[in-house]
Protein backbone atom coordinates (compact mmCIF):
# COMPACT_ATOMS: atom_id res chain seq x y z
CA UNK A 1 0.00 0.00 0.00
CA UNK A 2 3.10 2.29 0.97
CA UNK A 3 4.18 1.89 -2.39
CA UNK A 4 0.92 2.90 -4.60
CA UNK A 5 0.89 5.94 -2.58
CA UNK A 6 3.72 7.43 -2.76
CA UNK A 7 3.78 6.59 -6.59
CA UNK A 8 0.11 8.15 -6.60
CA UNK A 9 2.14 11.32 -5.00
CA UNK A 10 4.01 11.57 -7.85
CA UNK A 11 1.27 12.74 -10.02
CA UNK A 12 1.24 15.93 -7.81
CA UNK A 13 4.14 17.13 -9.23
CA UNK A 14 1.87 19.42 -11.66
CA UNK A 15 0.65 21.37 -9.26
CA UNK A 16 3.51 22.73 -7.79
CA UNK A 17 4.63 22.85 -11.61
CA UNK A 18 1.26 25.23 -12.53
CA UNK A 19 2.55 27.26 -8.92
CA UNK A 20 5.85 28.14 -10.38
CA UNK A 21 4.75 28.49 -13.77
CA UNK A 22 1.92 30.88 -13.58
CA UNK A 23 3.90 33.03 -10.97
CA UNK A 24 6.24 33.94 -13.52
CA UNK A 25 3.75 33.98 -16.49
CA UNK A 26 0.86 35.74 -14.53
CA UNK A 27 -1.68 32.97 -16.04
CA UNK A 28 -4.29 31.66 -13.64
CA UNK A 29 -3.07 28.53 -11.90
CA UNK A 30 -4.92 25.64 -12.25
CA UNK A 31 -4.84 22.68 -9.65
CA UNK A 32 -4.57 19.70 -12.14
CA UNK A 33 -5.04 17.22 -8.58
CA UNK A 34 -7.23 17.57 -6.16
CA UNK A 35 -4.92 16.72 -2.87
CA UNK A 36 -8.24 15.44 -0.61
CA UNK A 37 -6.87 13.92 2.57
CA UNK A 38 -3.76 15.01 5.09
CA UNK A 39 -2.05 11.34 4.01
CA UNK A 40 -1.74 12.87 0.40
CA UNK A 41 -0.79 16.38 1.04
CA UNK A 42 2.13 14.70 3.29
CA UNK A 43 3.05 12.69 0.72
CA UNK A 44 3.00 15.85 -1.67
CA UNK A 45 4.83 17.53 0.22
CA UNK A 46 7.60 14.70 0.81
CA UNK A 47 7.85 14.87 -2.79
CA UNK A 48 7.61 18.32 -3.63
CA UNK A 49 10.69 18.97 -1.54
CA UNK A 50 13.01 16.48 -3.40
CA UNK A 51 12.08 17.69 -6.64
CA UNK A 52 12.76 21.07 -5.02
CA UNK A 53 16.10 20.47 -3.97
CA UNK A 54 17.15 18.08 -7.16
CA UNK A 55 16.17 20.80 -9.45
CA UNK A 56 17.73 23.61 -7.63
CA UNK A 57 21.14 21.30 -8.17
CA UNK A 58 20.82 20.45 -11.94
CA UNK A 59 20.93 23.41 -14.60
CA UNK A 60 17.85 23.75 -16.67
CA UNK A 61 19.50 23.62 -20.27
CA UNK A 62 16.91 23.78 -23.10
CA UNK A 63 18.93 21.97 -25.69
CA UNK A 64 21.11 18.93 -26.01
CA UNK A 65 24.44 19.29 -23.89
CA UNK A 66 27.65 17.04 -22.65
CA UNK A 67 27.08 17.01 -18.56
CA UNK A 68 30.56 16.42 -16.64
CA UNK A 69 30.20 12.69 -16.61
CA UNK A 70 29.77 12.85 -20.52
CA UNK A 71 26.53 12.00 -21.26
CA UNK A 72 24.01 13.95 -23.42
CA UNK A 73 21.49 15.71 -21.49
CA UNK A 74 18.85 18.13 -21.31
CA UNK A 75 15.89 19.77 -19.83
CA UNK A 76 16.30 18.90 -15.53
CA UNK A 77 19.52 16.59 -15.81
CA UNK A 78 17.33 14.22 -18.13
CA UNK A 79 19.85 11.96 -20.17
CA UNK A 80 19.17 11.42 -23.69
CA UNK A 81 18.53 8.27 -25.68
CA UNK A 82 19.49 8.15 -29.04
CA UNK A 83 16.37 8.60 -30.41
CA UNK A 84 15.53 11.10 -27.89
CA UNK A 85 18.93 13.10 -29.27
CA UNK A 86 17.14 13.19 -32.45
CA UNK A 87 13.80 14.16 -31.26
CA UNK A 88 15.03 17.00 -29.20
CA UNK A 89 17.69 18.06 -31.02
CA UNK A 90 16.64 21.76 -31.83
CA UNK A 91 16.01 21.65 -28.10
CA UNK A 92 12.71 21.43 -25.98
CA UNK A 93 10.14 23.58 -23.78
CA UNK A 94 10.72 24.32 -19.94
CA UNK A 95 7.33 22.55 -20.15
CA UNK A 96 8.53 19.67 -21.51
CA UNK A 97 11.62 19.65 -19.51
CA UNK A 98 9.06 19.30 -16.38
CA UNK A 99 7.09 16.98 -18.19
CA UNK A 100 10.80 14.91 -18.47
CA UNK A 101 11.82 15.00 -15.08
CA UNK A 102 8.19 14.00 -13.72
CA UNK A 103 8.84 10.59 -15.95
CA UNK A 104 12.21 10.54 -14.25
CA UNK A 105 11.81 11.16 -10.83
CA UNK A 106 8.72 8.37 -11.32
CA UNK A 107 11.16 5.67 -12.06
CA UNK A 108 13.31 6.37 -9.79
CA UNK A 109 11.12 6.92 -6.79
CA UNK A 110 9.55 3.20 -8.12
CA UNK A 111 13.19 1.94 -8.34
CA UNK A 112 14.37 2.53 -4.87
CA UNK A 113 11.41 1.06 -3.51
CA UNK A 114 12.12 -1.76 -5.20
CA UNK A 115 16.10 -1.67 -4.48
CA UNK A 116 15.42 -0.82 -0.68
CA UNK A 117 12.04 -2.42 0.53
CA UNK A 118 13.62 -2.18 3.83
CA UNK A 119 12.77 1.64 3.71
CA UNK A 120 9.22 3.04 5.14
CA UNK A 121 10.60 6.57 6.05
CA UNK A 122 9.31 8.54 3.30
CA UNK A 123 12.00 11.24 3.58
CA UNK A 124 14.86 8.89 3.14
CA UNK A 125 12.70 7.15 -0.07
CA UNK A 126 12.78 10.23 -1.45
CA UNK A 127 16.27 11.55 -0.86
CA UNK A 128 17.44 7.87 -1.91
CA UNK A 129 15.92 8.78 -5.12
CA UNK A 130 16.95 12.18 -5.08
CA UNK A 131 20.44 10.72 -4.79
CA UNK A 132 19.90 8.19 -7.80
CA UNK A 133 18.50 10.93 -9.93
CA UNK A 134 22.13 11.88 -9.85
CA UNK A 135 24.07 8.67 -9.69
CA UNK A 136 21.96 6.01 -10.78
CA UNK A 137 20.87 3.06 -8.58
CA UNK A 138 24.67 1.28 -8.88
CA UNK A 139 25.18 2.11 -4.95
CA UNK A 140 22.25 0.09 -4.01
CA UNK A 141 24.70 -3.03 -4.38
CA UNK A 142 27.88 -1.03 -2.59
CA UNK A 143 28.67 0.33 0.50
CA UNK A 144 26.51 3.40 0.37
CA UNK A 145 23.10 1.08 -0.02
CA UNK A 146 23.83 -1.48 2.42
CA UNK A 147 24.65 1.95 5.26
CA UNK A 148 21.14 3.03 3.83
CA UNK A 149 19.48 -0.71 4.24
CA UNK A 150 20.62 -0.88 8.03
CA UNK A 151 20.17 2.13 8.53
CA UNK A 152 23.63 3.37 9.67
CA UNK A 153 25.66 6.55 9.29
CA UNK A 154 25.24 6.91 5.24
CA UNK A 155 28.40 9.85 5.52
CA UNK A 156 31.57 8.58 4.87
CA UNK A 157 29.90 6.00 2.09
CA UNK A 158 27.64 9.24 0.59
CA UNK A 159 30.46 11.96 0.44
CA UNK A 160 32.84 9.81 -1.92
CA UNK A 161 30.66 9.86 -4.81
CA UNK A 162 32.28 13.19 -5.57
CA UNK A 163 34.56 12.20 -8.52
CA UNK A 164 33.79 12.59 -12.31
CA UNK A 165 36.41 11.08 -14.81
CA UNK A 166 39.04 10.39 -11.61
CA UNK A 167 38.89 14.28 -10.46
CA UNK A 168 37.04 15.77 -7.41
CA UNK A 169 33.85 18.00 -8.68
CA UNK A 170 32.95 21.15 -6.98
CA UNK A 171 29.70 20.59 -8.17
CA UNK A 172 29.13 17.39 -7.30
CA UNK A 173 30.77 17.63 -3.48
CA UNK A 174 28.32 20.14 -2.52
CA UNK A 175 25.14 17.78 -3.96
CA UNK A 176 26.46 15.04 -1.74
CA UNK A 177 26.60 17.43 1.48
CA UNK A 178 23.37 19.13 0.50
CA UNK A 179 21.82 15.09 -0.09
CA UNK A 180 23.75 14.26 3.78
CA UNK A 181 22.31 17.97 5.14
CA UNK A 182 18.47 16.73 4.37
CA UNK A 183 19.29 13.17 5.64
CA UNK A 184 19.66 14.13 8.59
CA UNK A 185 17.14 16.91 9.55
CA UNK A 186 14.11 15.72 11.06
CA UNK A 187 10.89 15.28 9.06
CA UNK A 188 9.59 19.22 9.38
CA UNK A 189 13.03 20.85 8.81
CA UNK A 190 13.12 18.54 5.24
CA UNK A 191 9.51 20.03 5.00
CA UNK A 192 10.65 23.60 5.50
CA UNK A 193 14.01 23.89 2.94
CA UNK A 194 11.27 23.40 0.24
CA UNK A 195 11.06 26.90 -0.16
CA UNK A 196 14.67 27.60 0.01
CA UNK A 197 15.03 25.30 -2.93
CA UNK A 198 11.84 26.39 -4.84
CA UNK A 199 13.25 30.39 -4.72
CA UNK A 200 16.22 28.61 -6.65
CA UNK A 201 14.26 26.75 -9.14
CA UNK A 202 12.43 30.06 -9.63
CA UNK A 203 15.48 31.95 -10.55
CA UNK A 204 15.96 29.19 -12.67
CA UNK A 205 12.91 28.63 -15.03
CA UNK A 206 12.99 32.61 -15.12
CA UNK A 207 16.23 32.29 -16.51
CA UNK A 208 15.74 29.94 -19.00
CA UNK A 209 12.54 32.12 -20.35
CA UNK A 210 14.90 34.51 -21.23
CA UNK A 211 17.05 32.84 -23.19
CA UNK A 212 14.63 30.93 -25.35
Amino acid sequence: MKKITILAAVGMLWFSYQKIHSSISNEPMVELFDIETPEQRSLYNFYRTAEMFIKSQEALVLKPYKCPGGEWTIGWGHVLTKQERKMYKRGITVEMADELFNEDFERFIQQTQERFPELDDHKQIMITSAIAFNLGHGFANERLGDAIKKGRNIKNYLLKYKFAKGRVLKGLKKRREEELKLWNLSDDEYLASADYYANIVEQKIKQAYRRR
